[in-house]
């Protein structure tokens, strides 16, 4: 099993943080767009004050979870 700074430094290295400037953040993908779209996208980690957390990179066509 690995160490906490090797899942800390994976996760980071998995996520993408785009600060939120007023309603607005500036998306990689569609470019720079109302924060509440962001609530429609698979892309979504979570949201915070002034940050949307992101998966950095193509979310695969079967993760590896289940429910």
């Amino acid at each position: 099993m690995g160490s906490k700074t090797e899942a800390t430094a994976a996760r980071a290295n998995s996520e993408r943080r785009l600060r939120m400037v007023g309603d607005r953040v500036a998306c990689r993908r569609i470019g720079v767009t109302d924060v509440r779209r962001c609530a429609e996208c698979l892309y979504l980690l979570r949201l915070g004050r002034k940050y949307v957390v992101c998966v950095d990179g193509d979310i695969p066509e079967q993760p590896d979870f289940a429910w």
